[in-house]
């Protein structure tokens, strides 16, 4: 894990008071927040919460509950997504004050996982490989500069290179195949990129917006810590990765962008 300035002591204080709750003994951190943990390359201000279990609406309620009992008057808004849909497709979300400001957590239930959490510092995490898999979709889903640049990180590592993170794609996908197996990111049509590697390029093509009944980034903005990547680096690292391997595969490549 990564001693650095991309996690805040009240981050870090709130990841392992969330995860002391019973309710939420089954959930690992996963998002932004794991992977700055880990490689301390942006700063990051949410925290996601994902557990395999399809704990339904009555679950998340139980855990809205303990929250507001935990942190009381902290708890600035507490509120389940979705919950006029099928129990799998609900989410909670929860906004904590800190002296500083405050977090937004994000409780995702039924999200299909292909390894076991791991623990760091005392804190569950989903493993590198399960985020990198979650990135190719939610990159695909709502194309935030923040997933692109995650993504890149994560493919720079050996043993995660974008065909390897493809192929458990693909695995999860077929894993994972059933109407009980799906969940919130599943909702939306959205280009699947084993297929179709060519919507891997598109995050940076439009303005960064989430429905509010889907899970979001508080914003998209990107705070790097040095020396990590810039983000045109990154993106240009990305993209170069995408057309490399759609060459590999014998898959036609994106007309080229004129210059202006």
């Amino acid at each position: 894990m990564s001693d650095n300035q991309a996690v805040s002591q009240e981050l870090l204080e709130t990841i392992h008071e969330l995860q002391q709750l019973s309710s939420l003994s089954e959930f690992g951190l996963a998002g932004g927040t794991n992977l700055a943990l880990r490689f301390g390359h942006r700063i990051s201000i949410d925290i996601d919460l994902f557990s395999s279990f399809m704990i339904g609406i009555n679950g998340l309620e139980d855990i809205c509950e303990q929250v507001r009992n935990f942190y009381g008057e902290r708890v600035l808004s507490s509120q389940l997504i979705n919950d006029d849909l099928a129990d799998q497709y609900c989410f909670a979300r929860i906004l904590i004050k800190t002296k500083t400001g405050q977090i937004k957590v994000e409780i995702m239930q039924n999200v299909p996982l292909l390894d076991e959490f791991e623990i760091g510092n005392g804190i569950r995490m989903v493993t590198v490989k399960d985020i990198g898999v979650f990135k190719l979709k939610s990159l695909c889903a709502r194309r935030a500069k923040k997933d692109g640049y995650d993504l890149d990180l994560i493919t720079d590592h050996d043993g995660y290179s974008l065909e390897e993170l493809l192929d458990k794609y693909h695995e999860k996908e077929t894993s994972f195949s059933s109407e009980a197996d799906e969940w919130v990111f599943d909702l939306d049509e959205h280009p699947n990129p084993v297929t179709d590697p060519n919507a891997l390029l598109a995050f940076d093509e439009i303005d960064y917006r989430s429905a509010d009944n889907r899970p979001m980034h508080s914003d998209d903005q990107l705070n790097i810590v040095l020396p990590a990547k810039l983000y045109s680096v990154a993106k240009s690292s990305l993209r170069r990765k995408v057309k490399d391997y759609m060459r590999s595969k014998g898959l036609e490549l994106p007309p080229l962008e004129p210059i202006n």
